[in-house]
């Protein structure tokens, strides 16, 4: 793998790992994508040799780019309020949440700035030292802090942005511009979608009538922005 980064070159790469294998997306200096590619694999359990094997075999590491990104689903996560972060006591924080965590297993940090936050998430031990051997100038990014810097508008109103996934949904709740809830899902039906959402309006009291949802990567699953809009006025969709 010789990827670089080279700013005379017009060319993005996005790569993103989780658990169905990783997906890389490239795209032009306007940002308009121009090819993506799928490699299946079990890249969260795989070790460094095998992961690092794999990757070799992939065309898209073997160009220079003017910019690589490189996101990871981690559902081991944490956000909390930046004044009281600490890089010292990241494991301690996300701990407290995800008990099960290895002491040799990577905890890594991004500020998610527009609500002044921080999300400590743990990344697998093989990608994060390819990713250091490969590009070791780049931040590996949560997928969370991804979704939440390139589809979520910032706004004073209160709303919900649902990042919808194959079978689990990452929500964000703001009341009153102020990030209230982040939270991931899981749901296997259509009912269990519609559980969820409709739990987080009840258990944070917001107006099904004046706080609107937007359900991003909706993709074929459009039959959920039907069922949606029987119970919540604002439905909207963002692909």
């Amino acid at each position: 793998m010789s990827t670089t980064v080279n700013t005379n070159n017009p060319y993005n790469l996005s790569i993103r790992f989780s658990s169905d294998g990783f997906y890389l997306y490239i795209t032009d200096d306007k940002r308009k994508q121009i090819s993506s590619n799928k490699v299946a694999c079990d890249c969260m359990n795989l070790s460094e040799d095998v992961l690092s094997d794999v990757l070799s075999n992939v065309p898209e590491f073997g160009l220079n780019y003017s910019s690589v990104d490189i996101t990871i689903e981690s559902e081991q996560y944490t956000v909390i309020p930046a004044p009281l972060f600490s890089e010292t006591h990241m494991s301690d924080y996300l701990k407290l949440q995800h008990s099960s965590i290895k002491d040799n297993t990577p905890i890594l940090f991004n500020k998610l700035a527009i609500w002044n936050a921080v999300v400590i998430f743990s990344c697998p031990i093989a990608i994060e030292a390819v990713v250091r051997k490969i590009l070791p100038e780049i931040e590996l990014t949560h997928h969370l802090v991804d979704f939440a810097n390139n589809s979520i508008s910032l706004q004073n109103s209160s709303s919900v942005n649902v990042n919808v996934r194959k079978t689990l949904i990452d929500v964000f709740v703001t009341k009153s511009g102020l990030l209230t809830l982040v939270n991931t899902y899981k749901y296997n039906s259509n009912e269990d979608f519609l559980y969820h959402i409709m739990n987080i309006y009840d258990q944070l009291s917001l107006d099904t009538e004046n706080c609107g949802i937007t359900l991003h990567n909706l993709h074929n699953k459009n039959d959920l922005q039907e069922l949606i809009s029987k119970y919540i006025r604002n439905c909207k969709v963002q692909n």
